[in-house]
């Protein structure tokens, strides 16, 4: 549907997007508002709107944000935990279609930027506008890879690819059928049924994968469906934490330093076990980044604590990430060659750390384990893995991603053109 709803002779005029991010999750807000920075550099306006904390981030950097509904973040993520397939009811989206609708009203923009909004294609094609999303492989229809893997075991390697054809058509079709509402509420709508829970997130317009395609790999993507590489939090304006410096020390001193950070997903007995199993030791300098979710009040000389933190900077001195397996962390960690231990909560990070563990750069690991030797050991005996993105994880994800939005309503992209990305792979 490239160019469906494409704004002829663009020109030099300036845009104005609705960036519509999920607010209680810093990946969704992030990957957006990088690439909002890059069209506010070429005169073009964005506005956000959206609920939960993380939008704190937008206002932060100087963009407006109109505060809309949003689904509760203990409602949406406590049935991804559960493993419940029908994670939301015909009534919690009808309220979403309303919400958007209303916020495109205001602001009435040329094009419609989601990053996580389950919503929004329905909403944009009611209000005929351009429709942009950041989503990645994974949470697609092209994804090439299952989620729930049944025939691994299956040789020869013929036969392999046709039962993997059928675990993915089987597991989209079970998950379609689980939640009715995206046909019941296109139907009142006066819309095509073709918005399924398995697509949901994609654009009607155009999809920016944020992803590699060695890491994430796709099927059958059409034309507008554009690998733009890792779009990741950009911290580097945060001051430094007030104990940077004890930090630098313990690594010259020959202490391992290890990352451990669960995003604005993980669960908060998972950092209460970090403080309690590898606090205390000598060996050890503990970075802990929280994303808010809980305090940890006086901890251990080596353990070290923040809310948010320049992830890339933390990086460069960690030997190991301990982490959910969100993508964001896990493009990180690959752009400074650290390896990956991930005790996912939800679906879709266990599902990155098995391709993780596929590339070798990481390995799940279970919560109970943080407390035995085996964890330490394993944590302690991990090397540096080796650099998979080099210069391609530096910020060109969200450059695309600004290309694809200028282009597809009819202007000249500034940077590389979004085909280009594709050479990443």
């Amino acid at each position: 549907m490239l160019g469906e709803c494409v704004v002829a002779g663009l020109g030099t005029r300036t845009l104005r997007v609705l960036a519509v991010p999920y607010g209680h999750a810093l990946s969704h807000v992030s990957r957006p508002l990088e690439v909002a920075k890059e069209l506010r550099k070429r005169g073009h306006e964005v506005v956000f709107a959206g609920g939960g904390r993380q939008l704190r981030h937008v206002e932060e950097a100087g963009f407006p944000a109109i505060r809309d509904l949003e689904m509760p973040h203990e409602v949406l993520f406590g049935r991804i935990r559960e493993r419940k397939l029908r994670f939301i009811l015909e009534g919690e989206l009808r309220t979403l279609v309303d919400e958007d609708l209303r916020v495109i009203r205001e602001v009435r923009p040329d094009l419609v930027l989601t990053d996580g909004r389950i919503s929004a294609r329905l909403s944009t094609r009611a209000a005929g506008v351009p429709h942009a999303a950041i989503v990645n492989v994974s949470s697609t229809h092209h994804r090439a890879v299952p989620y729930v893997p049944v025939f691994g075991w299956v040789r020869p390697t013929w036969l392999r690819s046709l039962a993997n054809r059928f675990n993915l058509w089987a597991e989209m079709a079970v998950f379609d059928r689980a939640n009715p509402a995206f046909g019941r509420v296109a139907r009142r709508l006066g819309l095509p049924p073709d918005v399924t829970a398995t697509n949901c997130l994609e654009g009607n317009d155009l999809t920016l994968l944020p992803d590699l395609p060695e890491l994430m790999p796709s099927q059958g993507l059409p034309p507008g469906h554009h690998y733009v590489g890792p779009i990741t939090f950009d911290g580097s304006h945060l001051p430094d934490p007030p104990w940077w410096s004890e930090l630098l020390l313990r690594k010259e001193s020959g202490a391992r330093v290890v990352y451990f950070t669960l995003g604005t997903t993980g669960t908060r007995e998972l950092f209460r076990s970090a403080l309690r199993d590898l606090g205390g030791r000598d060996d050890l300098a503990v970075v802990v980044s929280t994303g808010g979710q809980v305090d940890l009040p006086a901890p251990p000389a080596n353990v070290f604590v923040a809310e948010v933190l320049d992830g890339d900077r933390v990086m460069e001195l960690a030997d190991v990430v301990v982490c959910h397996g969100g993508n964001g962390t896990i493009y990180q960690a690959l752009r400074h060659g650290v390896y990956v231990l991930g005790i996912p909560a939800i679906p879709d990070q266990e599902y990155n750390l098995r391709r993780a563990e596929a590339l070798g750069i990481g390995a799940r690991v279970h919560s109970v384990d943080l407390a035995g030797p085996g964890f330490l050991s394993r944590m302690l005996s991990s090397k540096k893995s080796e650099e998979v993105l080099g210069a391609r994880g530096g910020g060109t994800g969200a450059r695309f991603g600004a290309d694809g939005i200028v282009k597809l309503l009819g202007g000249s992209a500034q940077g590389q053109e979004v085909g280009d990305a594709e050479d990443l792979g």
